[in-house]
This record gives C-alpha cells, structure tokens and sequence, in this order.
C-alpha cells in the first residue's frame, strides 16, 4: 500500500522519507525482478497484460471547494498544489536507470486529489519505455 500512495502525486506528500525509502526499494526489487522474468518467461508476463483498456479521459476541476478531502490533505502538508502540471509533453531520448527516475519523483508536485491519476500515469507511461 505505501509504494501505492508514493506513486500517487496526490497522496505522496503525506509520506515520510523512511517510508518513501522503503517504497523506493520495494519498486526497484520488483522491477528487477520483473526484468529477471520477462527474459526467462516474456510470453507468459505479457498475456497478463491487458491492451484492451482505455484509460478514462474524464478531467476535474482542481479548484473544487468543497472537497473535505483536499481540505484535509492541505491542513496536514503544506505541499503546494501544482495547477499548471502538464503531463502531455513528456518526452525524451535518453533511458533513464529505475533508481534515478524513482528518485526524481520523490517530492514530485502535488495533484489534485480529484485528479484522475490513471491519466497522469498514462501520460507518464513514456518513461516505461525509456527504463533500463
């Protein structure tokens, strides 16, 4: 649950670093697991993934005032909302080790909790392809 929540820039914040240390390691023993894997096994890796699913394309307003739950993460961080976050240009040429792009994300800018995060993850999916 706590890899879960550091992956989520909406919660992330509510995070200390013992805890983001320790959802850090737990993503890089499953991404080198997973690539150990995915060279013995990649055909049976892949017929779990599903391509059929569509992310959701439903947008919220990230202004909203009653919101009890964004109220309650504001009172308890003092973690600045980032509105202007565009996730749509995100590109590079270079591959980026797992550990680095981990911790480039650590304090990464906060979201929104109405945010639909499966959208700031699919346009964060580029990054997949530039892991080594």
């Amino acid at each position: 649950m706590v890899t879960g929540v550091f992956l989520d820039p909406r919660y992330q914040c509510l995070l200390d670093e013992s805890t983001k240390h320790q959802a850090k390691s737990h993503l890089i023993d499953v991404f080198n697991l997973m690539n150990a894997l995915s060279s013995e096994i990649s055909d049976k890796i892949k017929t779990f993934i599903s391509q059929d699913e569509e992310p959701k394309t439903h947008v919220t307003h990230v202004n909203d005032t009653d919101d009890s739950l964004e109220e309650n993460i504001r009172n308890k961080t003092n973690v600045a909302l980032e509105n202007n976050l565009d996730i749509e240009n995100l590109d590079s040429l270079m591959p980026v080790p797992i550990r680095l792009l981990l911790e480039s994300f650590d304090g990464t800018s906060r979201l929104h909790n109405s945010v639909d995060v499966r959208i700031y993850w699919e346009k964060e999916k580029k990054l997949k392809t530039r892991t080594i």
